[in-house]
C-alpha cells in the first residue's frame, strides 16, 4: 500500500524551537499525532460517540534535516499495513520551501475499547475504506 494523503500543514513557531535554534522533538510528535487523526477521519473513523479510541503502541521517528522557526511543514501520510485491530501509518514531513524531508515517522495505532480497556476490531467498513484509499 503506497497511496498518500495530505494530512498536515503548519509552521514551526519560534516558541517551538530549543536553545539550539531548531524545532524540538516534542513538536514533531504533536504534528505527527495531528496527521494520524486526519488519516483516521479520512477513513471515516470517528469513535468519539462509541466509547472507542486509539492507542499508539509503537512509534519510530527518523530526523533527517533541521527545522528552524518559520519553516512551513507539510506531512503526507499512508497506511502501510492493516491489521485486525490496528493500522500501521507512515508520515513524511517535508520542508515546503525546499522539498527536503525533515522527518519520517512510522506508527502503529490500535483501536481501543475505552470501557473494556482492550483492543477492538477495526470492522469491515474501516478495513474496506483503508484498502480502497491506500491500495497499491
Amino acid at each position: 500500500m503506497t497511496d498518500e494523503i495530505d494530512s498536515f500543514i503548519g509552521v514551526a513557531q519560534p516558541w517551538m524551537c530549543d536553545e539550539f535554534g531548531h524545532m524540538n522533538r516534542r513538536f514533531y510528535a504533536a504534528m505527527f499525532d495531528d496527521a494520524t487523526l486526519v488519516v483516521l477521519r479520512f477513513l471515516d473513523v470517528d469513535d468519539r460517540q462509541d466509547s472507542l479510541g486509539w492507542a499508539d503502541v509503537r512509534t519510530e521517528t527518523d530526523f533527517r534535516a533541521e527545522v528552524s522557526a518559520g519553516t512551513i511543514l507539510k506531512i503526507r501520510s499512508s497506511v502501510t499495513k492493516i491489521g485486525k485491530s490496528s493500522l500501521a501509518i507512515r508520515h513524511i514531513m517535508v520542508n515546503s520551501s525546499n522539498g527536503e524531508t525533515a522527518a519520517v515517522e512510522s506508527c502503529v495505532s490500535v483501536r481501543f475499547d475505552l470501557q473494556q480497556r482492550r483492543s477492538s476490531e477495526l470492522g469491515k467498513a474501516v478495513i474496506a475504506r483503508a484498502e480502497s484509499v491506500f491500495a497499491a
